[in-house]
């Protein structure tokens, strides 16, 4: 009953029961009128006249007997007058009859089909209420409607505060972004800012040490832009990937290559065990680079001594890609917003000459490949699983 189909179902055959009963139920009272105003003796003989006669019948179902004469006296005249007179006023009131029956039909039915219209609009105004107040900017706007409310209009109003909250949620990371940024830009230029402040003032000579830091901070704004650059196309889903097959072991021997002077630089170990099979997929060459050069530039930032361990596992349908590493760990806590721009516990400071967007890259490529990540803890330090599709329709 609470389903608009089954309402309007309801409401038609209420309309159409109504119209066919209450113009013979209109008639019915009009003919009771019409014989409740005739005197008694006169009622009496149109009933006897009207009513089934009695006739005998012989043995072959036969009338006996010639018709009863016609009656031509005054008095028959005037009884047949009478009679004629009575049929046509009959008439008259059964016509009466009908044209009431039918408006009376007509004002029920007009009266519940406001109250339908009135049930189906009622949660619609609301609902485009909250819209034009969500429109105005005003995204803390919700719909409430009352439990008698069609199954359809309930489920409307749930969608849109879904909706609405969605949107006020985003807004509320838009706005925190837009501060993280802000941040992460300011640190640099204002340290560049200092610099060339200083050595205009003759504070500080023009060495090799001031190119350095210029330099680092330079590639730091640049890689900032860069990043977010990467993540705007990734959201857009404007961010191109040009898929090939290819195998992930050695995609993995390359990078592991490129970092091993890093790794013996820092004292660390830097360990790589392939899968016994070969791990074949289809994806893009640079973007996959990409996601383990962004797991070991965290890896790095992070551990201080001991070992960086790379593992590929393959089964039936897909290939795992896993990083771990002997740093402090990840704390429980925030392992749900570790890939959140800027974020990894807190803020990244640009001390670590990182925008701080690195693990959100990751993610947003990983799901390029129409993969999936997942950060946590191992017993001696943190863990990153991504998981990729063998056959991936690009």
């Amino acid at each position: 009953m609470n389903r608009l189909s089954t309402r309007l179902l309801i409401a038609m055959f209420l309309i159409v029961t109504v119209a066919l009963v209450i113009v013979p139920v209109a008639q019915t009272i009009a003919a009771r009128q019409s014989f409740d105003k005739l005197d008694s003796d006169f009622r009496e003989r149109i009933l006897e006249r009207t009513g089934t006669p009695h006739r005998r019948f012989d043995n072959d179902d036969k009338p006996f007997g010639p018709p009863p004469p016609r009656d031509n006296s005054p008095f028959a005249e005037q009884e047949n007058e009478r009679l004629f007179n009575f049929v046509r006023d009959y008439r008259q009131t059964q016509r009466q009859a009908i044209i009431w029956g039918l408006v009376g039909a007509g004002l029920l039915a007009v009266l519940l089909a406001l109250w339908l219209s009135r049930s189906i609009a009622k949660p619609i105004e609301a609902v485009s209420k909250a819209a034009s107040s969500l429109a105005d900017g005003d995204l803390s706007t919700r719909v409430h409607l009352q439990g008698n409310s069609s199954q359809e209009t309930q489920e409307l109003a749930k969608d849109f505060n879904s909706m609405a909250e969605a949107l006020e949620r985003y807004e509320g990371q838009r706005q925190a972004m837009m501060a993280d940024i802000a941040h992460e830009l300011r640190t640099p230029l204002t340290t560049l800012q200092f610099r060339l402040d200083a050595l205009e003032d003759k504070i500080i000579s023009f060495n090799e040490d001031e190119i350095i830091l210029f330099k680092d901070q330079i590639t730091l704004l640049s890689r900032l832009i860069e990043d977010l650059r990467t993540l705007s196309l990734a959201e857009a889903g404007r961010l191109s990937a040009t898929m090939q097959a290819l195998d992930l072991n050695d995609l993995v021997i390359r990078v592991v290559s490129s970092f091993q002077n890093r790794a013996e630089f820092s004292g660390l170990r830097l360990e790589f065990q392939p899968a016994d099979l070969p791990a074949l997929i289809t994806g893009d060459a640079d973007r996959l680079k990409q996601i383990l050069n962004n797991l070991l530039e965290n890896a790095f930032k992070v551990t201080t001594q001991g070992w960086i361990r790379i593992e590929t596992i393959v089964d039936a349908s897909s290939v795992k890609l896993i990083v771990k590493d002997s740093g402090p760990g990840i704390p429980e806590s925030e392992l749900d917003t570790i890939f959140e721009r800027f974020v990894q516990g807190k803020r990244r400071d640009t001390k670590d000459k990182g925008s701080g967007l690195g693990l959100a890259i990751v993610h947003a490529l990983v799901t390029l490949h129409h993969g999936t990540i997942k950060a946590s803890n191992h017993a001696q330090g943190a863990q990153f699983d991504v998981i990729l599709p063998k056959n991936l329709v690009s």
